[in-house]
Formats: structure tokens, sequence, C-alpha cells
């Protein structure tokens, strides 16, 4: 568990100190928003620091936290993920971009006493290739975004799925489709 976690606080300091690498135009650049399903599955609350824009094209990297809070499947999840943008000059952008999500989730399980429950905690990452399409004005204020995910489940393989795990369809496929859609602010 030690290098998610590393690799987390590792992307969470360069995104730090992006913005004074950047160009003196700040405006617009920082976007804070919250995700209905999305990379985390149920729920996150996300920050998105554009990288690179021009005229057409933008770059940005984000990083948020979210939390499956699901009966018999619990735990945090910390989407990355880096998405280009193209657009014509105007708030509408058409976005494409790839993300991976750290899961460390808890199952639930009924022993087989059906007296108690039994625990078993794994830690999974699923790649998530993104379409969709975002508003967000290029000086700030509204944002909205709204995407298809095809997921990938990479870790744990060959490994046997628990029925809580199977019950959660997106953790029992190696592959799955998602969506998402998000609604934060822009500055």
């Amino acid at each position: 568990m030690k290098v998610p976690v590393r690799l987390c606080l590792l992307f969470f300091f360069c995104l730090a100190f992006l913005p004074a690498s950047a160009q003196n135009r700040q405006d617009g650049r920082h976007t804070v928003y919250a995700e209905l399903l999305g990379n985390a599955y149920a729920w996150s609350v996300n920050y998105d620091y554009l990288v690179y824009r021009d005229s057409r094209i933008k770059l940005s990297a984000g990083a948020g936290f979210g939390y499956l809070p699901f009966r018999s499947l619990k735990g945090p999840a910390v989407p990355l993920q880096l998405t280009l943008m193209y657009h014509r000059e105007t708030a509408h952008h058409l976005e494409i971009g790839a993300g991976i999500t750290y899961f460390h989730l808890t199952t639930l399980q009924r022993a087989p006493d059906m007296q108690s429950t039994v625990s078993n905690t794994r830690d999974y990452f699923i790649l998530s290739p993104r379409i969709g399409y975002s508003y967000r004005k290029p000086g700030g204020g509204l944002f909205l975004r709204a995407a298809v995910l095809p997921s990938f489940r990479v870790s744990p393989l060959g490994t046997d799925i628990s029925s809580a795990e199977k019950d959660a369809f997106m953790f029992a496929r190696t592959f799955s489709v998602w969506c998402g859609i998000g609604a934060g602010y822009t500055f």
C-alpha cells in the first residue's frame, strides 16, 4: 500500500508547483468540482489544473478523493487523470482523457455459519479512458462535465472475486462501461 500512497503524494506535490512554472495568465486555470459516479464510481471531490492552453486545445491534470459507501463494499478512492479538451474559443469542450483510480476496499460477507460477518480488504487499480463534454468559461465561473468512461480493472488480477465484489459489477469484470456527471467552479 505504500507505493500508491507515495504515487498520490507525488502527484499532489507536482500539482502544487505547476502554477509557479506556468504562464503569468492565471485566470480560469483552477477547477474544483464534485462528480457523481465518474472515476470514483460513487462520488468524488476533485481538483483540476489547466497545464496547457491555446486557441483550440487545453490540457488539464486532476486528482480527487471519493468514497464507495455501499453496504457490503466500502472504501476510499483516489482518481488521477489527464484530460485533453478541444474547443473553438468557446466555453464548450470535447474531452478525451485517461485516468487511473486507486481503491482501497473492504468487502463484508456473511460467514458460512450465517451468524457473523467476514471482512476482506483489497487494493484495486482501475484504468479509465474518458470521452465527454465540459462547459468551462475561459475566465472562470460555472463548470459542468459529463462523460462516458470505459473502465479496465488492472488489479488484483488472478485473484478470486468475493460475492460482495460480484455484486458491484465494476470490480467483478475486467472491463465495464461507466459514466459520470460533475459540477463545480473554475477560477
